[in-house]
């Protein structure tokens, strides 16, 4: 859900000078109830052979590809804009400006 928010609705903006200027919650969209998905938490234990103990790392997955996976599926939904698809968030709004300009609207 994170990288969906990062490259569907977040918007991280600065004034000319520097300073943020999506400070707040109030500043850019966020998730309905309806855009989060059901998650479904499961764990899987492999304990290491060679650590007394059978303790391992944790580690997390990438951050940069699913923004751009989505960005992929988006351009290759509407081939007419994905020429024009450059910039994230792909918000409603910023999506729904390149379809009208498109003239796929009407």
């Amino acid at each position: 859900m994170p990288m969906r928010v990062a490259a569907l609705l977040e918007q991280v903006a600065y004034s000319p000078y520097g300073q943020p200027i999506t400070a707040t919650y109030l500043d850019y969209l966020l998730p309905l109830s309806e855009d989060v998905p059901d998650v479904a938490q499961e764990h899987l234990e492999t304990p290491s052979e060679l650590i007394p103990g059978g303790f391992q790392g944790l580690g997390e997955s990438g951050i940069i590809p699913p923004p751009a996976a989505i960005a992929n599926a988006v351009a290759a939904a509407v081939p007419e804009i994905a020429d024009r698809l450059t910039a994230l968030p792909m918000s409603p709004s910023a999506v729904w400006t390149l379809l009208d300009e498109a003239g796929l609207t009407r």
